[in-house]
């Protein structure tokens, strides 16, 4: 088994915060359902039922990597005292001339 990254992977974020990972024909597959929709519809897409207006868009996956980062970023501010926080800002802080 290879392992091959594709260039078409996008990520369907759905509102409960459920992530389907979309590649290729399939994703083109998923456009065109969606395309010229007027109204919020049920809607069949590889096994899945779900509900257009859940959708809350497709995004690159660098987009994801980078709520990903905020996320973890967010658990450590959260989870560090203020001392070890203070040190990582001071670390990556732009330095004056």
């Amino acid at each position: 088994m290879t392992n091959e990254i594709s260039k078409n992977l996008r990520c369907v974020v759905m509102r409960n915060g459920i992530e389907i990972w979309i590649e290729g024909d399939r994703l083109i597959n998923l456009f065109n359902a969606l395309k010229g929709a007027k109204e919020s519809k049920f809607l069949e897409f590889d096994g899945r039922v779900m509900n257009t207006a859940d959708i809350s868009g497709v995004f690159l996956p660098e987009d994801m990597k980078e709520l990903y980062d905020k996320k973890k970023w967010k658990y450590k501010k959260d989870n560090l005292s203020d001392e070890e926080l203070e040190t990582i800002i001071n670390k990556y802080k732009p330095k004056t001339i």
